[in-house]
């Protein structure tokens, strides 16, 4: 019993001996992988600050900086001015304007009216699309053209506008009604038009929209706002997104995209991934001096105001936040590899206690053999 008794317990002890160095193998085997992360994170932490974002030349007072482009600080009501003054617009693959969610639920009310309604109601005028609101701001800007016929200034540009639509719809006949114009003379009449109210508004703007007027066919409606509601830079912004809409059939609001990442008008990593995988294209967009207005595809490699920067050159912030990852993925792995450590320690601890009982027990088994066959050699 005795020789069977430690014979069991040195195949115990050997089975355990051989579990210790199978697990201080395995934890070898981990500290390689954290070396191996430790490369790892140091390369992102590397590509991070190499990551190439989106960016806007931009001016401010007067001085010219570049700044990371979301999709606030370059197509929203509250953009930045780029530095040569374009007007961009963001197109998804389907070809429709992205847009703030105001602008798409007021576009979808006022969908059949004209651009100038539109920007009316934007800025808190008082609309209703059940009525024709195209009339109540016709009526409003006939009303500031007489008040200011005499005007020096209106007599050239504006007054010759102005003529120019009467040669084309005819004497004593509504400016704003092409029914008698030429097929072939349509396009130019329609550009003209717009040049007389761009121009109109240009001189008049905040008075037009703030007049008081009512038609006997909506009374009560008078279209109007107050005086401190008015703001040229928005209220031209809002005519020129009209129209930006109307050329792309359309628009879809920014909130659509917001997921996972968080809030996609201020995503700028979003908007750059969205731009450069193809997603979303930027456009110019702009007006001729036939008041045409026209969009073109522009890229980032080509813009004289948008560009892809390195991070590390613009946005500190970003570099901060690549910086802290870098740190606490380090400290994580510091951690995980000292605690590897301490559980090598205490199996070569337990290791090295196996092998001396290990060694006690075979000499045992040794001593045992030698007692009980040394009787015949």
């Amino acid at each position: 019993m005795g020789m069977a008794a430690s014979q069991a317990r040195l195949l115990s002890l050997t089975a355990r001996i051989h579990d210790v160095e199978y697990q201080a193998q395995s934890i070898q085997n981990a500290k390689v992988q954290l070396a191996t992360q430790s490369d790892q994170v140091y390369n992102e932490y590397v590509a991070a600050l190499d990551a190439q974002t989106l960016t806007v030349a931009m001016i401010d007072n007067g001085q010219t900086s570049r700044v990371t482009a979301n999709f606030n600080n370059l197509f929203s009501t509250n953009r930045v001015t780029p530095s040569d003054g374009s007007v961009y617009g963001l197109r998804n693959e389907r070809g429709l304007l992205v847009v703030e969610s105001a602008v798409y639920d007021a576009y979808n009310q006022y969908q059949g009216q004209d651009a100038f309604a539109f920007a009316t109601a934007m800025l808190g005028g008082e609309m209703n699309a059940a009525t024709n609101t195209d009339s109540i701001i016709k009526a409003k800007e006939e009303a500031i053209y007489d008040r200011h016929k005499a005007d020096k200034e209106t007599e050239s540009k504006l007054a010759g506008y102005r003529k120019a639509l009467t040669d084309y719809v005819g004497e004593d006949k509504d400016i704003y009604d092409d029914s008698s114009v030429p097929e072939d003379k349509k396009e130019a009449y329609e550009g003209t038009l717009q040049n007389y109210r761009d121009e109109l508004y240009r001189l008049y703007g905040k008075e037009i929209c703030t007049e008081k007027i009512e038609l006997d066919n909506v009374p009560g409606n008078d279209a109007s706002m107050a005086e401190s509601q008015y703001d040229t830079d928005k209220f031209n912004f809002f005519i020129n997104l009209f129209n930006q809409i109307k050329m792309c059939g359309g628009c879809v609001p920014i909130s659509d995209y917001n997921g996972s990442f968080g809030d996609a008008a201020n995503n700028s990593e979003w908007l750059t991934s969205m731009i450069q995988c193809g997603k979303f294209t930027i456009e110019t967009f702009e007006k001729d001096k036939n008041g045409k207005y026209t969009m073109n595809t522009t890229s980032p490699s080509s813009d004289t105001c948008i560009g892809y920067t390195e991070v590390s050159a613009v946005d500190s912030t970003a570099v901060k936040k690549a910086e802290a990852k870098y740190e606490k993925s380090l400290k994580d792995i510091d951690k995980k590899d000292k605690a590897h450590d301490m559980t090598l320690s205490k199996l070569e601890t337990e290791r090295q206690a196996l092998t001396t009982e290990y060694d006690s027990v075979k000499k045992v088994i040794s001593d045992n053999i030698d007692r009980t066959f040394g009787i015949f050699s």
